[in-house]
């Protein structure tokens, strides 16, 4: 549907994390990095576990648009952006990972 339009549709996803004590916690800054925020037009999933689609709208979001092909890029790839992925071919979803567009950090032991 989109692809008709000539254009791809961008999505966002972005942690939420409910632990006070986390180093991401709203209070700590989880905005948007700057040059990678939404613009208005840009619907943003919010989730609080590693994968996008539990308890968010985002399955039936892409599926009400007709959505089926799946360009994934993003930050924590060992975590959210892998969980992400693998769910989204589970589901049907037609997924490529563009792994130059993904990043990681060191987790402490």
């Amino acid at each position: 549907m989109f692809l008709e339009k000539g254009y791809w549709p961008v999505l966002h996803v972005q942690h939420v994390y409910t632990n006070t004590q986390s180093r991401f916690h709203e209070s700590q800054g989880q905005d948007f990095k700057d040059g990678f925020q939404p613009y208005p037009s840009e619907p943003v999933f919010q989730k609080i576990v590693n994968s996008a689609f539990i308890r968010t709208n985002l399955e039936s979001y892409l599926r009400d648009k007709r959505i089926d092909k799946l360009v994934i890029a993003g930050f924590n790839l060992p975590h959210c952006v892998s969980t992400t992925t693998r769910m989204a071919a589970n589901l049907g979803f037609k997924t490529s990972l563009i792994s130059d567009a993904t990043a990681s950090f060191a987790y402490p032991i």
